[in-house]
């Protein structure tokens, strides 16, 4: 479960010069070009209810929307030399990152990609949050290959006053500018809870129940999920 739409669930903080620069805002304020610009359906010939293109998919669409991004808070230079990748940003930026010896994540999928260590950015935002709420960090869901992508982690941000910082893999065929407002992370606050999985066969009813639920999505030439099931509020 997440948080109700009610005010400071969530605090986002950081410096006086920083604010209104690269503010943290909601998911859905960052969808990239290629999803506002992508038809909702093919132009091929098929039934209107085969023609629905991913920008149809609700789920697809919430995942996105989910949360809140952080944005990059300054522009960063990535430039490729003999030594390796080498990555500067703006000197009066506020703007600060160190790097993790390849040595600390030997032997992990991750290593491949940085084989010279990997890079982290120290974010500038502190983070508040409820009791018993913590926050997943995730690259931005469903965006798409990314010059960035952050290392997941999840943060008790009810407890922890630091800022929080982003060890994060670089695209290695990426050259050029990193502009400041890139979306980098997507942050969910989740709720902390015990839940114990049981696992059963499906009942009768429960068969019952999902084939008249397939009826009810399926009995709609378009947006059945959207006007049948989905909770209406987000």
């Amino acid at each position: 479960m997440f948080f109700k739409k009610t005010k400071h669930d969530i605090t986002f903080k950081t410096t006086k010069e920083l604010l209104g620069i690269a503010d943290v805002k909601e998911s859905k304020f960052f969808m990239p070009d290629w999803y506002k610009n992508l038809k909702s359906e093919t132009d091929e010939l098929a039934p209107i209810d085969m023609k629905g293109t991913v920008k149809r998919c609700v789920p697809f669409r919430d995942a996105m929307q989910l949360g809140y991004i952080i944005p990059l808070w300054a522009d960063i230079e990535v430039k490729k030399t003999e030594e390796g990748t080498i990555l500067s940003y703006p000197r009066m930026s506020k703007f600060e990152m160190t790097t993790h010896r390849v040595e600390q994540f030997a032997n992990t999928p991750f290593a491949k990609y940085a084989p010279h260590g990997a890079f982290k950015l120290n974010s500038p935002w502190v983070i508040k949050t409820n009791p018993n709420w913590s926050c997943l960090f995730v690259p931005p869901i469903n965006h798409g290959p990314k010059i960035i992508n952050i290392i997941g982690g999840l943060v008790d941000t009810d407890l922890y006053t630091q800022p929080i910082n982003f060890p994060f893999l670089l695209d290695p065929n990426f050259e050029g500018i990193i502009p400041r407002g890139t979306p980098i992370a997507q942050v969910i606050p989740v709720l902390r809870s015990n839940q114990t999985p049981q696992i059963k066969q499906l009942t009768q009813t429960d068969l019952e129940n999902t084939q008249k639920q397939r009826a009810l999505i399926h009995g709609k030439m378009k947006h059945g999920y959207l006007k049948t099931v989905r909770c209406p509020f987000r």
